[in-house]
């Protein structure tokens, strides 16, 4: 697992295909019915996703004064968000919708044909299974059955914990999770690390407004009345205890970042010492003895186990009851789930309506089964790719970075050779993977076509089996860790790689019909961001080997912070986390400013192609948001909103403001000394 894709988890971050053979119109032919090409105009708001959507700018903003508006109001005045989505970011959603309606025709016809491979059949079967509505109503209502069995038949600590840590490495319903991440010393060997998340809000300060808690106590007690086990309400207000205080000590967001990057690790024998009651022999006896175990959190460990120990009997039971089943009540339950549906649309910018059946089960294989379901998908949409031409943009992208460096003024030279080495070794992994060694399958399994919550469980136990394999293997650095078809990207710090899905190479990511110019306002600044990752605050702390070793001397680390804590205030100021953001925000400056350079080293690069080039990076961000979804990103997403990504970094090059002709004063630029000159 890399470092993003663990932060990912952990924070609950959210996510944000045009071949020239598979063209616009016949991707949109794969898409729902009615997509049409452009916008509709802002007196007829549609849902539409086009095959091809156009970005008009709006003529009454000033450019100068808000980039954003300038370059997205339009489209979004045009745009009526489906109830059964929380935002849209067009660059990244148009994208995945598009795919979306190809996956769902593709199941559609899948489950009225005969599978071509032992893999196909397990995609058919775990979409047959999942759109049973009665079978999962029927799982569910055991599943509830036995669980309250199972927990009355427990009448001491003793037994609780037993039963907690008997559902370790099963495939089942866990308090624990368990899972590897690269060792810092050599990351082609996996470090263990467990952890338990017992919150139903993403983080504390959810826990310091009383309609949160008063709302959530409700939910919970919800719940106890659906499963008929007594006391609901004491029950719940107990949980919510627990939770409010347990949110006091679990890291931060911010926390997160630095806790990943940090040399904390644990012993076995301090580990069973300090967490006796986590009940952990059994699952370390299948962890190699050299096995690194990372010790991420050690003060919400000693809250779990404290508290392990305090909680009544009954009290612990309900803690697992609540967490292990609450998720999990829909098809037979469907009172309950609305609650749960609308609690989620009221405080977590959740959807106001649910998508209908054949699409949940068609992103539910999505994202369970990305790679599997994406090997067979992906040739189909992007036939005959230009993987040529966006490997040259990368280049150039390089190529610009490793200029700046060249020209630093402020590192020190082994730092700034030291950076230099890291980029020009960066491995660059383009469009999808090349063989089994990078797809990384999971293990091909036996799934029922009418038992969705045993697939379930026997995933999961697949996952966990993988898991426990890795820690006793080295692991290869070319391993993808998402499908192709995702509509995004990444930079891997444990193996110094760019990853670019062929899902992110559509519009306005890069138009084979634009030059290479503008999309370098696209694709460029995305291959830029990622390849800064590398260099951004976290980043600088590995070399160009992933491992946990910093490049820079101290002068080198105490200019480099000098520097970004502009962008912590700036992004500060404009109503952001700033040391959230900081990773994601230098990513922005370093893509954008190493883009621009690219650009201009055509000497076709005219004053109308550099308006053209900030345009595109604009249209990456244009983007709305439901406000309880938009509340939960400023709190927990290291990325900032579309708005942010635009004006704040857009104000941050000098270039903006010669190519619109801005003035000394006007909103989008800053004074000199606010300009961050980072590499």
């Amino acid at each position: 697992m890399t470092y993003r894709t663990f932060l990912a988890a952990i924070l609950l971050a959210s996510s944000f295909a045009m071949s020239l053979s598979c063209t616009h119109k016949e991707v949109a032919a794969n898409s729902s019915a009615g997509t049409t090409a452009g916008v509709q105009a802002s007196t007829n708001k549609s849902s539409v996703i086009p095959d091809y959507r156009e970005f008009p700018v709006n003529e009454k903003i000033n450019p100068c004064d808000n980039f954003f508006q300038y370059a997205c109001s339009s489209v979004i005045d045009s745009f009526q968000m489906r109830e059964d989505r929380s935002r849209l970011t067009f660059a990244f959603d148009d994208s995945n919708e598009r795919i979306l309606e190809f996956k769902k025709k593709y199941f559609l016809s899948l489950a009225n044909s005969k599978p071509n491979s032992e893999r196909e059949t397990q995609l058919k079967n775990v979409y047959s299974a999942c759109m049973n509505e009665k079978s999962r109503a029927d799982e569910e209502k055991d599943l509830v059955k036995d669980l309250k069995a199972k927990l009355a038949s427990l009448k001491t600590r003793e037994e609780v914990l037993s039963f907690f840590q008997s559902k370790y490495m099963s495939g089942e319903i866990s308090l624990l999770e368990f899972g590897d991440v690269a060792n810092q010393s050599n990351p082609l060997k996996n470090d263990m690390y467990v952890t338990y998340n017992l919150l139903s809000y993403p983080e504390k300060s959810y826990y310091e407004k009383s309609e949160n808690t008063e709302d959530l106590q409700a939910l919970i007690a919800d719940f106890f009345k659906t499963i008929e086990m007594d006391q609901p309400e004491q029950s719940a207000k107990n949980i919510l205890a627990f939770e409010t205080e347990f949110s006091k000590i679990y890291p931060t967001p911010v926390e997160w970042r630095e806790l990943f990057s940090s040399p904390a690790s644990i012993s076995r024998k301090d580990l069973l010492a300090k967490y006796p009651a986590f009940r952990l022999e059994n699952l370390l006896k299948r962890i190699p003895a050299t096995t690194v175990i990372r010790d991420f959190e050690p003060k919400s460990f000693e809250f779990v186990n404290k508290k392990f120990n305090e909680l009544s009997v009954e009290d612990l039971k309900r803690l697992y009851a609540y967490h292990a089943l609450s998720s999990y009540l829909d098809d037979a339950y469907p009172e309950f789930f609305k609650k749960r549906f609308d609690f989620a649309f009221k405080h977590l910018g959740g959807p106001k309506l649910r998508p209908e059946r054949q699409e949940r089960c068609t992103t539910l294989v999505m994202r369970k089964y990305s790679k599997e379901l994406d090997s067979i998908l992906w040739p189909r949409l992007f036939k005959n790719f230009p993987k040529q031409r966006v490997v040259a943009l990368g280049e150039r992208i390089r190529k610009s970075i490793l200029a700046s460096l060249k020209n630093n003024q402020w590192l020190s030279k082994t730092a700034k050779a030291e950076a230099t080495k890291k980029i020009k070794s960066m491995k660059l992994q383009l469009v999808s993977p090349n063989n089994n060694v990078e797809w990384d399958f999971n293990q091909l399994a036996k799934y029922s076509d009418n038992k969705p919550i045993e697939n379930a469980r026997k995933l999961l136990k697949v996952i966990e089996d993988k898991t426990l394999a890795n820690y006793k293997k080295l692991q290869s650095p070319y391993r993808w860790e998402w499908g192709p078809l995702i509509v995004n990207a990444y930079y891997s710090v444990e193996y110094n790689k760019f990853v670019l899905p062929v899902g992110i190479l559509q519009p306005p990511f890069f138009d084979p019909k634009l030059s290479d110019e503008e999309n370098l306002g696209g694709l460029g600044t995305v291959i830029g961001h990622e390849m800064g990752h590398s260099i951004d605050d976290q980043g600088a702390k590995f070399n160009s080997k992933g491992m946990l070793k910093s490049w820079r001397s101290a002068d080198d680390t105490k200019e480099f912070e000098k520097r970004t804590a502009i962008l912590v205030d700036q992004f500060g100021n404009a109503g952001h986390n700033g040391k959230l953001t900081l990773g994601e925000n230098i990513g922005d400056n370093v893509g954008l400013t190493a883009s621009f350079q690219a650009a201009s080293t055509n000497p076709q690069f005219d004053s109308a192609t550099r308006k053209k080039f900030f345009l595109q990076y604009a249209h990456l961000w244009c983007s709305l948001y439901r406000p309880s979804f938009e509340e939960q990103q400023l709190k927990t997403n290291p990325h900032a909103l579309g708005w942010a990504r635009t004006n704040e970094q857009i104000k941050q090059q000098t270039s903006f403001k010669e190519a619109f002709q801005c003035k000394e004063g006007d909103k989008m630029v800053l004074p000199p000394e606010k300009i961050v000159h980072i590499w």
